[in-house]
């Protein structure tokens, strides 16, 4: 083991990441407690669609220690890189529209092998029939704006002194208050257990499961594109571990979670998903949605390849776990021709010839009634060939 993962091994014993599953973000949930105390719990779930709309502005009308918390100036972290964070950017614009369909077919998938990340997508039914397919159409459309150039910088005007936020910042800090306002929400009524099982669970997106969601998030799409033949360079994946960790600091995660490079990154997600990985009902309903959605823009001859994709990236043990539709003779013939598609990089092909499409589907696709229509800036639309 290199000294970095045995540094983790010191850092993260199982002790301090079961004591982790009880802590969730004071700093937030306090915000949403204050409005509750002054306002009542009306005005805590009138926030939703100022929360759930990323585009929506902060007016004067919103609880004012919401309104602070947004106007705020974010006082980043001394080892927060805005060099290796363009890098990532870059690397976005030239592979966007791939790491979407490996992020939705093999980084969020591993998540859901954690009980309590599948439970807390699952239970967005709670907030209507649809709330599934948005909350999941929502992840790649949050990656779009955290990775938009300038996505996650702050500038100030220097004639009013205002501040203004990158669209990822922004985006990152409303989910963060989302986040919270759904464990008040849990928390009306705690010993519904139908809600959630705290003591089977832990708190509802608890910093041990944030800091599992954020390295799937980040490792598994860099590993997805190795796998469809898309290398990155050590400077890359190091830039894109700096882009999440700077996510991670932003939706509330622990400084004692925080990574130092992508080795010690990659054993903080490997423990954790060993600890908790298992399958669920709730894990494998979502598995079926998230191949619906893909579906839902695929000629009916290609239907099959979605789920081959997901089996070959996520294994068959995991992909068994979460029970993903095995196509054998697709997987067979695969197998057969693996020499050629791996000589000549078929997958990423394919995915390149796939994935514009999904963006195209993500972009177009009406909005939920909370969220305003997507809009992608005009120059990375006409890099990724996307029509709006």
């Amino acid at each position: 083991m290199d000294a970095v993962a045995a540094d983790g091994r010191n850092r993260w014993t199982p002790e301090f990441l079961d004591s982790m599953r009880l802590v969730a973000d004071p700093e937030a949930d306090a915000l949403i407690r204050e409005v509750e105390e002054k306002h009542g719990f009306d005005a805590v779930m009138k926030l939703r669609p100022f929360f759930d709309n990323w585009d929506a502005p902060v007016t004067d009308d919103l609880p004012a220690c919401i309104r602070e918390f947004f106007l705020t100036p974010v006082e980043y972290p001394s080892w927060v890189d805005f060099d290796k964070i363009r890098i990532a950017e870059d690397l976005f614009v030239s592979y966007g529209p791939v790491s979407t369909v490996v992020l939705l077919l093999n980084a969020v998938p591993r998540f859901f092998t954690n009980p309590a990340g599948a439970r807390s997508f699952y239970m967005a039914k709670i907030f209507g029939p649809d709330s599934v397919r948005n909350r999941i159409m929502e992840v790649p459309k949050f990656v779009i704006n955290i990775t938009r150039h300038g996505g996650l910088a702050q500038m100030r005007d220097p004639a009013t002194g205002a501040v203004q936020k990158g669209i990822g910042m922004i985006t990152v800090q409303k989910l963060r208050m989302a986040h919270a306002r759904i464990r008040c929400l849990f928390r009306m009524d705690p010993k519904d257990e139908g809600v959630w099982d705290y003591k089977k669970l832990g708190q509802p997106i608890n910093q041990e499961d944030l800091a599992e969601a954020v390295m799937h998030f980040c490792l598994s799409t860099v590993e997805g594109l190795v796998k469809v033949g898309i290398d990155q360079t050590p400077e890359q994946e190091e830039g894109t571990l700096m882009a999440w960790k700077t996510v991670a600091f932003l939706l509330g995660l622990r400084e004692d979670l925080q990574p130092v490079g992508v080795p010690e990154a990659t054993w903080l997600r490997d423990t954790i998903m060993q600890r908790h990985s298992q399958p669920t009902m709730e894990g494998k309903a979502l598995i079926v949605e998230m191949l619906d959605i893909v579906d839902d823009f695929l000629p009916f001859f290609l239907r099959s390849f979605p789920a081959g994709l997901m089996r070959y990236q996520l294994g068959d043990r995991i992909a068994d776990m979460l029970a993903v539709p095995n196509p054998k003779l697709l997987l067979f013939l695969l197998t057969i021709l693996k020499p050629v598609w791996e000589k000549d990089k078929v997958f990423a092909k394919l995915a390149m010839k796939i994935s514009p499409h999904v963006v195209n589907w993500l972009v177009n696709t009406p909005p939920s009634r909370n969220q305003a229509q997507f809009v992608l800036p005009p120059r990375l639309a006409a890099t990724w060939g996307v029509k709006q």
